[in-house]
């Protein structure tokens, strides 16, 4: 194999020449001496990033490509979505009609007139086909509904502005009986605004009314993170407290939290399509 050695490639070569750390192998008949190390390994990336048309290595479009991924990076996490165009707002946007829309933040400092808070929690009702029927929870405002999703914005109704805490972290729903949803409360990272929730609530009625479960009053559910549900009728809850599972509809619950960990503060859980939960731990601080 020949290839055109350039400046960089032939520095590479002499400064490990001069340090002694190319070595000389011979295969096992004791023929075909070669070299090996730090040189081949120059020659073999430099092979592998060569134009085949010129022998040499196109630096001028590496310069652009890293310009460009560059850029790439600036843009915002969601846009980097493989599959994914554009994202279209779908509210909401206000909860005060008004000159502030009840932002008292209007217009001062760089903030736009309308806000609507922090949301953690988005569940696509899976008893609608459509698929245009969403529940979503926020930290401090409780659970809202929207029957058409593909509106922008979609008008959204608050569910219940009743409930003892009203600071939802996450939603589930039964795979089986659709009608059966949970959710938790409760802010686990340990933001200084963080709302502190009060366990968790269900529903037999599609959302409808909600029922605060009065095993999960006590403080290892006033953080939550996530909660789920599978199709064996286990309801999952991970907490800064630990991981839990009810196996019959909330009436209790027992700490499935693995030994051996430096912390119980949990942050994220998934299911596979296996029905393995995988879960993520440790909330800062530490």
């Amino acid at each position: 194999m020949t290839f055109k050695k350039t400046p960089l490639f032939q520095f590479i070569l002499l400064l490990c020449l001069f340090s002694g750390c190319i070595q000389k192998t011979t295969n096992e008949a004791g023929e075909n001496e070669k070299y090996d190390g730090p040189a081949m390994i120059a020659q073999m990336e430099f092979d592998r990033t060569k134009d085949p048309a010129t022998g040499t290595v196109p630096r001028e479009r590496l310069m652009k490509a890293l310009a460009y991924t560059d850029s790439i990076k600036k843009m915002l996490p969601f846009q980097l979505i493989a599959g994914y165009g554009n994202w279209t707002e779908r509210g909401p946007t206000s909860d005060v009609v008004g000159v502030s829309n009840g932002n008292t933040r209007a217009n001062s400092g760089g903030n736009p007139s309308v806000a609507s808070g922090r949301i953690r929690a988005v569940l696509v009702d899976a008893a609608d086909a459509t698929g245009n029927t969403v529940f979503i929870g926020g930290v401090n405002g409780g659970i809202w509904k929207t029957t058409d999703i593909t509106a922008s914005p979609a008008t959204w109704t608050f569910v219940n502005d009743f409930f003892s805490n009203m600071a939802i972290t996450g939603i589930c729903q039964d795979p089986v009986t659709p009608a059966t949803m949970y959710f938790c409360t409760g802010e686990w990272p340990f933001n200084s605004d963080a709302v502190a929730g009060d366990g968790i609530f269900k529903s037999t009625n599609g959302g409808a009314t909600w029922t605060q479960l009065g095993t999960t009053t006590g403080t290892d559910f006033d953080y939550c993170s996530k909660i789920l549900c599978d199709a064996s009728g286990n309801v999952f809850v991970s907490t800064r407290s630990g991981i839990f599972r009810s196996v019959n509809g909330g009436t209790t619950w027992s700490t499935i939290t693995p030994g051996g960990l430096l912390s119980n503060r949990f942050s994220d859980m998934e299911l596979s399509s296996t029905g393995r939960l995988h879960v993520s731990y440790g909330v800062w601080p530490f």
